[in-house]
């Protein structure tokens, strides 16, 4: 078989690519050590970084495929070049978006072949990146480990290896870490705790539709162990909180916005978790939310505590003030605009009309103005025949009105003129206004909370 030209599949020519295309599935099918090897012969070669990048996805769709191939088809020699070229190619210096897509190739292959063993020399490299004190190949490593965590968290696996790994996370959290380090050992963490909580649920679903006794018992186990992972990696949540300080001090709009939204997918997944340390969370998230800060940062922040409250409100109803402090800063994203008005204005004008809406208007005003005016003579008329020309009196409505309650009325005035005073309570678009749901839903919590 010939040498595959990858650049062909980038190619912008239509016809090429796809002839490009047709003879890669073909070769992937046909002779799939060669196409593998090729592969990683690439990512390990100088070359164009964009045609490293598509090997290194490639190798990610096709090679676990690969290795499940029988031995007389993909040999043992040929898997034991694949792992190692794979590692090789890691530890290179390359691009961060190679990187990235390196580290989810190998993390994919490695979560594939956990279960057997069947990659000992990637526990050695975790080893080696981890301890060499270069932060790149360190952040490469607990980037391998995030991607694995469909596989580390399950029951089996993590009796097995499951010290070993928060060891390797709760180190990468540590003050002394580089702030990539840190970033990306809390990514891995939000990564496990979020399959860990879809673990647990679908444990519970097969306990609810368990037959008998004996299959409820074994579903009850299985639940325990999993909400018994998610508890140990929870003891890292007041690192994580440290390492999100952190990175919104240096880097707010990246490794903190970063950091945010992966805490707050944490706090949707496995919101009891929060619960020791929900004031904290609470009143740092509010301040941040009403900050200076970029918009996207003052948003996650907002989000993080919607993901709590809808998560789980009996707990966050428990918390003395969440109510009215979660209010006040929702309130303050659902009343400000933002600076792209004009926008706004062009679609909908001062009046609420349109340029087709006021031709229609005036043709409708015209038409009820002539028929007001027929009216009027008719009446007329009729009146001057009954000798008597009454004048028109103006009556107001008597229909009952509830009244609002004054301590209702002053309540909400207060938290709006308090909202609309704080500093850092500016600037939001407008299209986060949506956010009225979450307002409602934080104003049913503090109805049941009184």
């Amino acid at each position: 078989m010939s040498s595959l030209d990858f650049t062909l599949l980038l190619s912008p020519d239509n016809a090429s690519r796809k002839a490009a295309e047709a003879t890669f599935d073909a070769a992937r099918q046909s002779h799939p050590q060669v196409v593998a090897a090729q592969l990683i012969t690439t990512l390990n070669m100088p070359g164009d970084p964009a045609t490293q990048e598509l090997c290194a996805v490639l190798a990610r769709r096709y090679l676990p495929a690969m290795f499940d191939l029988t031995y007389l088809v993909f040999t043992e020699e040929t898997r034991e070049s694949v792992k190692t070229g794979l590692l090789s190619a890691l530890s290179a210096d390359h691009a961060p978006s190679l990187r990235r897509k390196l580290c989810s190739t190998v993390g994919r292959l490695g979560a594939e072949l956990l279960a057997s063993n069947g990659w000992p020399q990637l526990n050695d490299f975790m080893q080696h990146a981890c301890g060499s004190g270069n932060p790149t190949l360190h952040e490469a490593a607990i980037s391998v480990l995030g991607h694995m965590a469909p596989a580390l968290v399950d029951v089996e696996s993590w009796q097995k290896c499951g010290g070993g790994v928060q060891a390797i996370l709760l180190d990468g959290l540590t003050a002394g870490r580089a702030t990539e380090v840190q970033t990306a050992a809390l990514s891995a963490l939000a990564s496990m705790l979020m399959k860990s909580a879809i673990n647990e649920r679908d444990a519970e679903e097969r306990l609810l539709s368990a037959p008998d006794e004996r299959g409820r018992k074994a579903a009850k186990a299985v639940r325990k162990a999993h909400k018994a992972i998610a508890a140990s990696l929870g003891e890292a949540l007041p690192p994580m909180l440290s390492v999100l300080e952190s990175a919104l001090q240096n880097n707010p709009s990246g490794a903190g916005l970063l950091a945010l939204e992966n805490l707050a997918e944490v706090a949707e997944a496995q919101p009891r978790l929060f619960k020791p340390v929900l004031a904290q969370v609470v009143e740092g998230m509010s301040a941040l939310a009403l900050s200076p800060l970029d918009r996207d940062v003052r948003i996650a922040a907002a989000e993080m505590l919607v993901a709590l409250c809808e998560a789980l409100p009996s707990m966050c109803q428990k918390l003395p003030g969440f109510v009215e402090r979660v209010l006040s800063v929702l309130l303050a994203f659902a009343v400000r605009l933002d600076d792209d008005t004009a926008e706004w204005d062009e679609a909908e004008p001062a009046d609420g009309l349109n340029a087709d809406d006021e031709a229609e208007g005036e043709a409708a005003e015209v038409e009820d103005e002539v028929e007001e005016e027929e009216e009027l003579e008719d009446a007329f008329e009729t009146a001057t025949l009954r000798g008597r020309i009454e004048e028109p009196t103006l009556r107001l409505s008597q229909a009952d009105a509830s009244p609002v309650p004054e301590d209702e009325d002053e309540a909400l005035e207060e938290t709006l003129a308090a909202t609309t005073r704080r500093p850092g309570a500016t600037g939001v678009a407008w299209q986060i206004a949506s956010g009225i749901g979450p307002v409602a839903q934080v104003a049913q919590i503090g109805r049941a909370h009184v």
